[in-house]
Order: C-alpha cells, then sequence, then structure tokens
C-alpha cells in the first residue's frame, strides 16, 4: 500500500471510528437528549452533523443503518491493510513510517472498543507491534491537548 494511499484511507476511516466509537464504547453513559440537540444545532452550520447526533440519540434504524455501514467499513478498511501486511512488517515497506502513524490511533480505539481483531492476524500483530514503540504512550495514550 502506497503511504498517500494509507492516510488517504486512515483519515477516511474517521467516520466508521466516529460511529463505532459511540456504538462501543460511550452508548453506555452518552445519553444524547433534546435539548443537547438543540444546542449542537445552534452551534453547527452542518445539517448532516445535526441528524447524525440525532439518529445516535434515537439509536432506532437510521442509528443501526450507520452501523452496519460502519462494521462494513470496518472489515473492508482492515482487510486492506492486512493485505498490505502479507508482505512487510509495516504498512508502506521495512520501515516504520507516516502510513503506520496515521493509522495507530485507529488501531488503539478499535482496541479500546474491543474489537475482535482475530479476523485479520496481520493487523492484530502489527498493532501489537506498533503499541510497543516508546513513542506510541508519549504521542497516544498521555497526549493531552
Amino acid at each position: 500500500m502506497r503511504m498517500e494511499a494509507s492516510i488517504a484511507a486512515s483519515s477516511g476511516f474517521q467516520s466508521v471510528i466516529k460511529v463505532l466509537s459511540h456504538e462501543l464504547l460511550f452508548r453506555g453513559f452518552r445519553q444524547v437528549g433534546d435539548e443537547e440537540i438543540a444546542l449542537y444545532e445552534k452551534q453547527h452550520n452542518d445539517p448532516s452533523l445535526v441528524e447524525w447526533l440525532r439518529d445516535y440519540a434515537e439509536d432506532g434504524p437510521a442509528w443501526e443503518s450507520r452501523v452496519r455501514v460502519a462494521r462494513e467499513g470496518l472489515e473492508s478498511g482492515i482487510r486492506a491493510l492486512e493485505k498490505a501486511l502479507g508482505e512487510t512488517d509495516w504498512l508502506t515497506g521495512d520501515d516504520y513510517g507516516l502510513a503506520d502513524i496515521s493509522w495507530v490511533v485507529n488501531y488503539h480505539r478499535l482496541n479500546q472498543a474491543q474489537v475482535d481483531f482475530s479476523p485479520w492476524p496481520r493487523f492484530a500483530d502489527w498493532g501489537l507491534r506498533v503499541i510497543e514503540r516508546p513513542a506510541f504512550e508519549t504521542a497516544v495514550v498521555n497526549y493531552t491537548p
């Protein structure tokens, strides 16, 4: 997988991460009510963001559809990484690089959400190698904006 393509794929994967984070991590304690939706609507000029939050709050068919699409995106996205990792230890070659850095936070979030990586053993091994790197704890685990 070329570096530019991998970084673009990581960026595009954010919609998958957003939905699965809310569904698998936040659902138990992140409740959204009408007041929050109304405030969000006042603060954002993008109706699609408000619709997304409303779908999450209602937890009905529209949200179920978003979760299904996110799970499909998870499958296809990680399958592409699995293929790239079939040839090398890192996403774009023999050395750790920008493509790996762009994906590490996605791996970390999916790991937090307890996504089962067993269908993708190369990706699982890659993730374990990445989180063992000294900079991972500083740059990801201990990051505070």
